[in-house]
């Protein structure tokens, strides 16, 4: 058996391999296409051509047996086209044709003036024997070759497929360096803009912690074991007023040095009136002997008119009291509505 490959791409035939095609063969050279994926799907004609006889054959077969009323002296002409029918309407959907591939065709040289029987020798039958075996050797090995090149041919076309996804790779990676280098060029700008600001920053920082430096003992006190040393503490200071009952509460007030403890009481009017006050002279509240009584010329030079109503011998008009004092000292005190004041030397 004679085997012809052809190799189909698209709308072009290749010839795989080229065997010597001899006249007056029956049912003996066969053709085996290899057909790529655009040919998937679609019925195939096979059209075979020498001189004047043409002899299509419709089949979707991998092997063809060549016809052999084609198979004469001359040259063998094929040509191969593929079509998507639809058969409710026998409307052609698709059709691929291709370009005609031809193979000489020699002669045989085999006669009808054969002779008898009698004249075939035992060696002549070996001898066709043997031939007969060449040519399925042949044969067999022209299938390896046809099996070889559509495994090679499949091997190229996944490269191809590799390839070009290769490709496409090699193109997004190119995308993501380019954009990795663009922000590689934002970072080094931001880089180099916050080491100008940390700079900056750094000199301001200095700059004031030098002025800070200079201020100490001047415009900033320095702290000794945690507290402000009385010599930094302005004249003039808040102090904290506490309520107490009596003055047995002036050990239990929590009061620093200059605060003030005073007792309230009630006039005849139910108005609420200072009956006296305490400040604290030390630092600690709970002993008896730091607190003193403010009396009235202290009160009243402090401005506190309102604890002038303790004055010794202070007594009451009309539910007011009255209060004599200095003119230096009337000049320099907070006035009470309810208090009537007298002034002499």
């Amino acid at each position: 058996m004679v085997v012809i490959g052809i190799k189909v791409e698209n709308s072009t035939l290749i010839k795989v391999n080229t065997v010597p095609l001899v006249s007056s063969s029956i049912n003996y050279v066969r053709l085996q296409c290899v057909f790529n994926s655009d040919w998937d799907g679609l019925i195939k004609t096979y059209q075979f051509t020498n001189d004047d006889i043409s002899i299509n054959i419709t089949s979707n077969d991998p092997i063809i047996i060549i016809p052999h009323e084609v198979l004469i002296i001359g040259i063998l002409h094929i040509k191969i086209w593929g079509e998507e029918v639809d058969f409710n309407t026998n409307i052609i959907k698709e059709k691929i044709t291709t370009n005609p591939i031809s193979y000489n065709i020699i002669n045989s040289e085999i006669t009808d003036n054969v002779s008898n029987s009698s004249d075939v020798t035992a060696s002549d039958i070996e001898q066709v024997k043997s031939i007969a075996n060449l040519a399925n050797t042949k044969s067999d090995n022209t299938l390896l070759i046809v099996n070889d090149i559509k495994s090679q041919t499949d091997s190229l076309l996944a490269v191809k497929d590799d390839t070009i996804a290769i490709k496409d790779e090699t193109e997004q990676i190119k995308i993501n360096t380019q954009s990795i280098y663009e922000q590689t060029e934002i970072s080094e700008t931001n880089a180099k803009t916050s080491e100008i600001n940390s700079k900056t920053s750094e000199n301001i920082t200095t700059q004031a912690m030098s002025d800070t430096l200079a201020m100490i003992g001047n415009d900033i006190c320095p702290l000794v074991n945690g507290q402000i040393p009385i010599s930094k503490i302005p004249l003039v200071v808040m102090h904290d007023c506490v309520q107490i009952s009596n003055v047995n509460e002036l050990t239990t007030c929590i009061a620093q040095n200059g605060d003030i403890a005073y007792i309230i009481t009630l006039d005849t009017g139910g108005n609420k009136k200072i009956l006296t006050s305490y400040q604290l002279l030390a630092n600690d509240s709970t002993i008896r002997s730091n607190w003193a009584e403010v009396d009235t010329s202290y009160a009243t030079q402090a401005g506190y008119a309102s604890t002038a109503g303790e004055a010794t011998n202070s007594t009451m008009i009309n539910n007011k009291r009255i209060v004599g004092m200095t003119s230096d000292q009337y000049a320099n005190a907070v006035k009470d509505a309810d208090t009537f004041y007298f002034v002499g030397e």
